[in-house]
């Protein structure tokens, strides 16, 4: 067997080195809605973008963001942009990626420094803690607006297994109101464990013992909606972006 120690696309974590040059973001930003980017008057929208590499997307989203925040009233009455702006509202980031070198091609290129914050963090370790209270504690937040967790989940799966998913899916809903996930399906498992066998002759460590396969989709929908307490509110696809994106909102917020 010939190794290919120099394919980008064999990162174990998913850390690819230009991730974006083959997933431009443009096509998930088109799959977005407008109208569901909501925060209380006066309120900032604190949101944190797990999985972040070179932070191209969380700048996308930033700026999606901002041009469609809308402000809500005591009586329920949504405001456009402009007038949110006058009542002090705005989005602020936090990104979170587990690759040293991403993280600080996401600090170097950041055109928003005073709104995105990036962070070299794995999220599967307790370090977040510490992280995640002090960013929250300084907005004055007790859990992000919106959680975004795009093509993360199959790289959890692989590297932690059916509980390490389980324990991710959780703790991200135990920091935030609405979650937007993007969970890869299981062709895109096979295809990561080719590529990871051709460019390194291993596998990942949990691969063989997954017991959540084929429905993948369907099993993280329901550890969200059974375990974590919350409820699928919108499903959008496009033309441009074959992948489910999924909103999910807590219960009670």
């Amino acid at each position: 067997m010939r190794l290919k120690e120099n394919d980008p696309g064999a990162a174990q974590y998913g850390n690819f080195i230009n991730y974006y040059q083959f997933h431009p973001t443009e096509a998930r930003i088109k799959s977005l809605p407008t109208d569901v980017w909501n925060v209380n008057a006066g309120e900032d929208m604190i949101c944190l973008d797990v999985g972040s590499n070179s932070g191209e997307l969380t700048q996308a989203l930033y700026e999606f963001i901002l041009s469609n925040l809308h402000t809500v009233d005591d009586e329920n009455k949504v405001d456009s942009l402009q007038n949110s702006q006058c009542k002090g509202s705005s989005c602020y980031f936090l990104g979170l990626e587990l690759d040293p070198l991403l993280t600080e091609r996401a600090k170097n290129s950041n055109r928003y420094v005073s709104s995105i914050h990036y962070h070299c963090l794995n999220f599967m370790t307790d370090d977040k803690l510490t992280v995640l209270k002090t960013y929250l504690k300084q907005h004055g937040k007790q859990k992000f607006d919106v959680i975004f967790c795009f093509s993360v989940t199959m790289w959890i799966h692989l590297n932690y297994g059916d509980e390490g998913l389980i324990k991710f899916l959780k703790d991200l809903c135990a920091w935030t109101k609405v979650l937007v996930i993007e969970p890869q399906p299981w062709k895109c498992y096979r295809a990561a464990a080719r590529r990871l066998w051709r460019a390194k002759g291993k596998t990942f460590p949990e691969l063989d013992a997954l017991t959540i396969r084929h429905n993948v989709e369907t099993e993280i929908e329901d550890i969200l909606e059974k375990k974590c307490n919350f409820s699928k509110v919108l499903e959008t696809t496009s033309e441009d972006w074959k992948r489910k994106i999924i909103f999910f909102r807590r219960h009670d917020s």
